[in-house]
């Protein structure tokens, strides 16, 4: 019987960007503040009063450490006055990732999963986000000590603030970090060494769970001499090697504490035996090039190429695209090094050709969607003398034995003078360029995007949103000249077309209808598409996006422009106290 297919079958990099669309990475994780309980004055131990921080930032007041006077119980209040204006964050939430701290810190309480053991999103939330933890403020190093064993062998970023006396308030919504506030630590007196022996604590658990080069830790400690900064940084020395470090010692310069520093950093992330030289030209090929998916020879995003200005002609001065990338440094280690980079480099990533200058003919990073038509400097086309034509150009660039290696190539198409103006030497040349991808490249093995759509939006006041330019009678010639002659590359992988939009009508509101529902299903893209793949091909069953990646931009632009809207109306909302007596 054969096993129905979970999650947990897709690849980990698709898994990977699953966790993070729901806010599981790349956020801040305060230990001491999220799910802070905080009393308003005189209230305590009055628990409907009460209301829980989920970070540092999480509003614009003075918390004050009180004490039980009976039990000792630890507790923290605010001002009644302060307490009113709680729930305003500061844009150091946004600059930190917070907002997704809570979530977060369901699954370290073991709300999803048991506490003891890590199933994979408690990995991936261990490994991919900063914590951070501070001795003055709520419970000192409590909460860390509350993390399992198995939970911190996957930790993988902590910074860690020493203060050198308590505070009875601390002011929240600010800079965490709160250089100015923090106060020498000082051995001679009770905190400061009950403070050390604290510290030396966690270094120690943390030495007896943590993996090699996988942990990046901060800390943040002011001394005042250099017997101090030894007497802090010694318990490092017994953590395996971290894969980064960084310490903060004094907000003044002093040489004998930033040579201290330099040294330890140093020590920590260098491995404790002698490293003999690493004869990478003697390991199996197999082995090399798995070395080398896991360097920067693959990137996630697609990579761009845009042909030099000098194999087309002067292109106009704000559309100019002089600045050339060179070959990847790992190209030019060795002849051998060489060889073993080029099936990596060029079957593992995603290559996109695209016109000279800037796409659409404006940069679309200033342009606005609510601000109507752009202006006619980013409307302008680039008309240049075209003897070749970009992917032409692209291709012939490239070594001969790098052809056949390249799985994912993008055409962008997107300026039709270009391409109506240019003499019959650059249509031949074109010809000939798909006889070389016939023969120089694994069809088989290759996925052709061919995109026609690609242009500047316009707005349409009629639906108020932005669109894409509509079809033509007259671009059918057009498509006819560049997509016909693909025929020839009979045996791809996958064969993608975009051509620009045909509008249909629908009727009622047409504010209340995806953007899907304003454009009639295009038959011309798949009339192509079966002329290369065959009658029985169909592009969408082959995962084809409905949108092109550029319309896709856009239009995330857009939903994230109305998801700050929102966000704006909503915390009006929720925080106008006249609200409250409705």
């Amino acid at each position: 019987m054969i096993r129905p297919l979970t999650f947990y079958d897709l690849p980990l990099k698709a898994r990977k960007l699953v966790y993070h669309y729901l806010g599981w990475s790349d956020c801040t994780v305060d230990l001491n503040y999220n799910q802070l309980v905080i009393f308003p004055q005189e209230t305590y131990p009055d628990k409907e009063r009460v209301e829980k921080m989920f970070c540092f930032h999480d509003g614009w007041f003075d918390i004050t450490h009180r004490e039980e006077y009976h039990t000792l119980t630890e507790y923290w209040t605010c001002d009644w006055d302060q307490y009113e204006t709680r729930g305003y964050h500061s844009h150091e939430c946004s600059r930190y990732g917070c907002r997704g701290a809570p979530s977060i810190t369901d699954w370290l309480n073991g709300k999803y999963g048991s506490k003891k053991e890590a199933p994979e999103p408690l990995k991936i939330i261990l490994g991919s986000n900063h914590f951070r933890i501070c001795r003055s403020s709520p419970y000192g190093f409590a909460p860390f000590f509350d993390i399992s064993s198995d939970m911190l062998r996957d930790l993988g970023t902590l910074t860690v603030r020493l203060d050198g006396e308590p505070v009875e308030s601390i002011e929240v919504g600010h800079c965490w970090e709160r250089l100015d506030q923090l106060l020498p630590l000082n051995l001679d007196s009770r905190f400061g060494k009950y403070g050390l022996k604290e510290w030396e604590r966690l270094v120690q658990r943390l030495a007896e769970c943590i993996r090699p080069d996988y942990l990046t830790l901060y800390l943040i400690v002011n001394v005042k001499d250099a017997a101090t900064a030894q007497a802090v940084l010694k318990p490092l020395y017994q953590l395996p090697r971290l894969k980064d470090c960084g310490l903060w010692l004094n907000k003044e310069h002093v040489p004998e504490l930033s040579m201290l520093a330099q040294e330890t950093v140093k020590r920590l992330k260098k491995s404790a035996h002698t490293e003999q030289p690493f004869k990478y030209p003697d390991l199996p090929i197999e082995v090399r090039w798995r070395i080398l998916e896991y360097s920067d020879l693959v990137y996630d995003n697609a990579l761009e190429w845009k042909p030099p200005p000098s194999s087309l002609g002067r292109v106009p001065r704000p559309f100019c695209s002089c600045i050339q990338d060179g070959p990847h440094p790992l190209f030019l280690v060795s002849k051998q090094v060489h060889h073993d980079a080029v099936p990596i480099f060029f079957q593992r990533n995603r290559f996109l050709v695209l016109p000279p200058g800037d796409i659409y003919g404006y940069r679309p990073q200033l342009y606005d969607p609510y601000m109507g038509v752009p202006p006619p400097d980013y409307r302008r086309r680039i008309v240049i003398p075209m003897h070749r034509v970009e992917l032409s150009l692209f291709l012939s660039s490239l070594a001969r034995n790098a052809l056949q290696h390249i799985r994912y190539l993008e055409w962008l198409l997107p300026q039709f003078e270009n391409y109506t103006t240019a003499p019959k030497s650059a249509y031949l040349d074109y010809l000939d360029t798909i006889e070389l991808m016939a023969h120089s490249m694994n069809l088989p093995l290759l996925t052709l995007v061919v995109d026609l759509r690609t242009e500047y939006p316009y707005q349409d006041w009629e639906l108020d949103n932005f669109c894409w330019p509509r079809r033509h009678a007259a671009d059918g010639a057009l498509y006819d000249r560049i997509l016909q002659p693909l025929c020839r590359l009979e045996g791809l992988k996958d064969f993608f077309v975009y051509l620009r939009r045909v509008k249909k009508h629908t009727p009622g509101y047409p504010w209340q209808f995806h953007p899907r529902l304003r454009w009639a299903y295009d038959k011309d893209e798949m009339k192509y598409e079966k002329a290369v793949m065959g009658a029985n091909y169909d592009s969408r069953r082959r995962a084809k996006p409905w949108m092109n990646r550029f319309e896709t931009k856009m239009w995330r632009r857009r939903e994230d422009a109305d998801e700050a809207e929102r966000s704006r109306l909503y915390d009006y909302r929720d925080y106008d106290p006249g609200l409250d007596d409705r």
